[in-house]
């Protein structure tokens, strides 16, 4: 019986299937057996798999896409290893990333699983540099208990690399299977039932090549569709929370029960902004009233559903980016250009076209009215003579700018043109442009980016007094 299962499932990944396998194959620990299932491909990517002859290879095709979960669980219960290691199809292991985890596993027995940090690359291999990206950073993250992470998972998130995780099969024979009705956030959910019964643990190594393909094409990247279900999904592995203990529930959210765990959960998700959180906490608070009317008037009750607008009736953040003109009067809202923001991270265009060229004195670009991280593509004027690149022109009040991307604290995020030719008669004005991140979340991004750059000040600072003193 081989020491680890692995498990691959391949779908339309013809491009780093081959590469996939052979990091896999390259391991410095062997005694292994390899479980792919290719998911109904259209590519050529079963051709490439049965290229590898190993032994050890167990390979089965689906006739038709049966989706990565049904897939995942079939080698589950296939696998016959004491351990279970899963590969994304499109990552790549680094050599020692089993032998490390095997060896930390058999020392510490306490531990149900084990994770690592990741080196994040794009898709053609090269080192990911998009600083502001979730993956960046994402799984560098500190050891916690199982009830410091339950506390995570509740506040936060995910922040584990699902491809970097050896497993106890025994677990999954304890928590069961992944959730077939879970399309996004199957291993989140996974996690939450994991710990809710074991510790777990993180290695600080990048043991892994996480990819992030071009235009977020990732299972898990955010695109609009994930970005969808992932609402939906989040909202019911909330109710896994539902069965703790109040011992449970006071060790993970350092706070007293009040009334019964179901009850502190539901005022707890009701303080949240992400609106399922809130339709949570209410739905909840629903049925525990039914069976128990004394916890809360119906008047309290009633109060709540209508100061708590989850289906964003009249709470609907409108997002959108504005061009201001001056025509010898200053910046004015009666003399500007709106568009409609999609909250998205897909390239958004958007052509500001101009009726009275000769007026225009001076023009003022708001890119969004919110809080936002943003990556320029392009920026552009357009003539009678062809086209003029702005870029070079352009001065913000981004807090921070690198490279193509800028970061925007305030709610009148303002790019400038001084330097334009006022001789030049604009037709148009069009900028290509992703909203990377926005509100809260570009809050966060815009922390972790500035206390970055002060470590890296303090460093040069560092770095040149010892240099005077002599000491380098």
């Amino acid at each position: 019986m081989p020491k680890i299962s692995v498990l691959i499932p391949s779908f339309n990944h013809a491009l780093f299937i081959g590469e996939a396998i052979q990091s896999v194959l390259n391991q410095t620990f062997q005694d292994i057996e390899i479980l792919i299932i290719d998911d109904g491909s259209k590519d050529n990517s079963i051709e490439i798999i049965e290229k590898f002859t190993d032994s050890r290879i167990y390979f089965a095709v689906n006739e038709e896409n049966k989706g990565a979960v049904y897939t995942t669980n079939k080698m589950i219960e296939l696998s016959a290893g004491e351990y279970i290691a899963l590969l994304n199809s499109d990552d790549v292991w680094e050599t020692d990333k089993l032998a490390k985890q095997i060896e930390f596993m058999e020392k510490n027995r306490q531990y149900a699983a084990v994770f690592s940090n990741a080196e994040i690359i794009n898709q053609d291999g090269s080192l990911f540099h998009k600083q502001e990206h979730l993956y960046t950073t994402i799984f560098e993250q500190s050891n916690r208990s199982r009830f410091e992470w339950l506390n995570y998972f509740f506040n936060v998130g995910n922040a584990l690399c699902h491809p970097s995780m050896l497993i106890r099969k025994s677990v999954y024979n304890e928590v069961g299977l992944y959730n077939p009705l879970m399309a996004s956030l199957p291993d989140f959910e996974m996690w939450v039932r994991v710990c809710l019964k074991y510790e777990i643990y993180v290695m600080p190594e990048k043991l892994i090549k996480f990819r992030i393909l071009d235009n977020e094409q990732n299972a898990s990247g955010a695109n609009p569709a994930n970005i969808i279900a992932c609402q939906f999904e989040h909202k019911h592995i909330l109710d896994h929370f539902s069965n703790l203990s109040i011992q449970e529930y006071e060790k993970i959210f350092n706070n007293p029960v009040i009334n019964s765990v179901e009850f502190s959960l539901a005022l707890q998700a009701l303080k949240k902004q992400s609106q399922f959180f809130k339709m949570w906490g209410l739905d909840t608070l629903y049925a525990i009233l039914e069976k128990n009317p004394t916890f809360l008037l119906p008047k309290e009750f009633t109060n709540l559903t209508r100061s708590n607008d989850v289906f964003n009736i009249f709470n609907k953040t409108d997002y959108f980016i504005q061009l201001y003109i001056d025509q010898g009067s200053g910046f004015s809202e009666d003399n500007s250009i709106k568009f409609p923001v999609s909250p998205n991270t897909e390239v958004q265009e958007f052509t500001f076209s101009f009726s009275d060229q000769s007026a225009i004195k001076a023009l003022r670009l708001d890119p969004l009215n919110y809080s936002c991280v943003i990556e320029i593509e392009r920026l552009y004027g357009k003539t009678e003579n062809g086209e003029i690149n702005l870029l070079p022109l352009l001065q913000t009040n981004a807090i921070v700018n690198h490279e193509k991307n800028y970061f925007f604290t305030a709610e009148d995020s303002q790019i400038f043109f001084d330097k334009l030719n006022k001789k030049i008669l604009l037709q148009a004005l069009i900028v290509n442009i992703r909203y990377t991140h926005i509100g809260n979340d570009a809050l966060h991004v815009i922390e972790k980016q500035i206390n970055q750059e002060i470590i890296t000040i303090k460093s040069n600072i560092c770095f040149r007094f010892l240099k005077k003193i002599g000491l380098f």
